[in-house]
């Protein structure tokens, strides 16, 4: 066994394993590993660069199952007092024939299709949480703020170059988003799906890609009903599609006949300038596309919608000896349907059950075989996630194989995609199996 581990991690520069970033990744990950590391008598450290991470104003879209995986690692008690529970969703699709249906989450069996909760109230959760794990036991530790300058990977001890401190660990995870990693020996090389950077020429790896762009506003939705419910809708007018998520607000909400709401607004990627003036958006424009791609009628965009790219890629590579990327160092979804956090609290969860396996066995952190296990396991996952999601966005945005391939006329991408909600519409069972596995509920039954 490894007889590194230090008597009080505070003082002592080599730890079993680190966290590279204290975003909503690396905590959650360092929350799910400290009762085993605790136990197994290993050191454990995250490295955060800011003293706390920079505030967040986004909504965040927590799927059943992520909510699950969230209760399993003992956080829900505390994320329940912010989180707004969603249980419908509504969909339409306003082309030549209007579409739509409606999915209830005692369709699925469920207490709630999933919940919403602000970001910074999540991220403060994790926080309050890893500073109470770090008091609790020696081996645990934090190091924030952290300016990390370099990692060497190169012999089979990491070490972490920092501005006032050099670490040194058998193994690192590095949950650093979308940050490059300052890495000395060689570079992380992704295949992109959608690249927000380079709007399609994102290098040998991005494959046709295009930048997705997206406006984001709080909206308020009139003679509301309490319903508690997503809409997502979509218009062939322009190609655009539209999401509503509750916010966490409404459960404290005053006014029952008024419902705040986060929107986003997906922009086809093809004609971003007829929608934007200096990546600028107008209220009237948002409420505008609401209104085309949803039944509704009543509402009042209540800020200036904030316009930002996003992009959907996976690392070739997820491992390179001691060092393992996770979160979106490794993956990332485009934000259709949520999809990305949700699958990454699985990955977390399988990671820590091969952590788990391999500590049991005796084994210390220089056999990094399970590693290579975990990244067999959950890949077939994240490509099957991302893919889903990548072609759905291309069909919703008229672009891309499926779309390039549909004769018009005879089997445009309208006349697919009514046919397709007809029949979710008119079959329960497929409809109900479709948004089960969509939901990841396959993930932790």
């Amino acid at each position: 066994m490894n007889a590194s581990a230090p008597h009080n991690g505070k003082h002592d520069n080599k730890y079993d394993a680190v966290i590279l970033g204290g975003a909503l990744t690396g905590t959650v990950l360092y929350i799910a590993l400290a009762e085993i590391f605790a136990k197994q008598k290993k050191s454990l450290i995250i490295l955060e660069r800011e003293s706390r991470p920079i505030p967040d104003n986004r909504m965040l879209s927590l799927g059943y199952a992520g909510g699950s995986l969230l209760r399993k690692f003992g956080l829900w008690d505390e994320i329940e007092k912010y989180v707004c529970p969603v249980t419908s969703l509504e969909i339409n699709y306003t082309g030549k024939d209007k579409s739509s249906f409606v999915l209830e989450a005692d369709d699925l069996g469920l207490p709630a299709l999933g919940w919403t909760i602000p970001h910074q109230k999540l991220q403060n959760v994790f926080w309050d949480k890893v500073n109470e794990l770090q008091q609790r036991h020696s081996g645990l530790d934090m190091a924030v703020p952290f300016t990390m300058e370099s990692i060497d990977i190169g012999n089979d001890v990491a070490s972490i170059k920092g501005e006032s401190r050099n670490i040194k660990s058998d193994l690192i995870f590095a949950a650093t988003g979308g940050a490059p990693l300052p890495l000395k020996q060689g570079s992380i090389n992704y295949h992109h799906y959608v690249d927000a950077d380079t709007g399609g020429g994102g290098g040998k790896n991005s494959e046709g890609a295009r930048g997705a762009v997206f406006a984001v506003a709080s909206v308020r939705l009139k003679n509301y009903k309490q319903s508690r419910g997503y809409w997502f809708g979509g218009s062939s007018s322009d190609s655009t599609a539209v999401a509503l998520t509750p916010s966490a607000s409404t459960l404290n909400q005053q006014d029952a006949a008024t419902g705040v709401y986060v929107a986003i607004v997906s922009l086809p990627r093809s004609s971003h300038s007829s929608h934007l003036r200096d990546d600028k958006f107008s209220q009237e424009q948002f409420a505008e596309i609401i209104m085309n791609c949803t039944n509704i009628r009543d509402l009042e965009v209540a800020e200036d919608p904030v316009v930002y790219k996003a992009s959907s890629y996976i690392a070739l590579d997820r491992v390179f000896g001691p060092l393992v990327l996770i979160g979106n160092a490794a993956h990332s979804v485009a934000p259709l349907g949520g999809q990305n956090y949700n699958l990454t609290l699985w990955t977390i969860d399988k990671l820590r059950d091969k952590i788990i396996q391999h500590l049991d066995a005796g084994r210390d952190f220089t056999n990094r075989e399970f590693l290579v296990d975990f990244v067999s396991e959950t890949d077939i996952e994240i490509r099957r996630g991302q893919g889903i999601v990548h072609h759905l966005d291309n069909l919703l945005s008229g672009e891309g194989v499926i779309s390039d391939k549909l004769p018009e006329g005879i089997l445009s991408r309208e006349t697919l995609i009514n046919a397709c909600m007809q029949t979710l519409d008119n079959s329960p069972p497929l409809r109900n199996k479709i948004f089960a596995r969509a939901a990841g509920l396959h993930r932790i039954r």
